[in-house]
């Protein structure tokens, strides 16, 4: 801890693991020239993450028949941690597909590909290079190029 002046320090905090941690400078810990303490310091909570998640699969939910007529399939992705800000502009398919997101949980997602109507062929769901995932700690997910088809 350095003194910048009477009444600021500077700490540096230096985490040896990832994960979730605080710091509390408890009271009477640092003393001023009239030798007068601190009072307890609120509460500082931080999350120390460098690792980006990534897309663990991508699999073919429903319909489970691999050759279909469906005006919409649905895609099971598979995170490695939990992710947020997951949007139907994180995706790409066929030309005019559209897309429904639902959360199943923190690292798994449902993604319809809807407007299949008209298309005949195979039927993948890409995850956009450029995209808006990313975890709590506000990593954003690495370019994973995983494709799964129907054929």
């Amino acid at each position: 801890m350095n003194k910048v002046d009477e009444f600021n320090y500077v700490l540096q905090i230096i985490p040896i693991q990832q994960g979730l941690f605080s710091i509390e400078i408890p009271e009477n810990s640092i003393f001023n020239t009239e030798n007068e303490g601190n009072s307890v310091s609120n509460k500082l909570t931080f999350t120390y993450d460098l690792i980006r998640p990534y897309v663990v699969s991508i699999q073919r939910k429903n319909p489970t028949d691999e050759i279909t007529k469906s005006n919409t399939l649905v895609f099971t992705v598979y995170f490695s941690e939990a992710v947020e800000t997951v949007f139907s502009t994180d995706f790409e398919s066929v030309s005019n597909a559209t897309f429904t997101v639902v959360k199943e949980n923190n690292s798994t997602y449902s993604i319809s590909v809807n407007n299949l109507e008209s298309y005949f062929g195979a039927v993948s769901l890409n995850l956009k290079s450029t995209n808006t995932i990313q975890d709590k700690a506000g990593n954003l997910i690495l370019n994973s190029v995983i494709n799964v088809h129907q054929n």
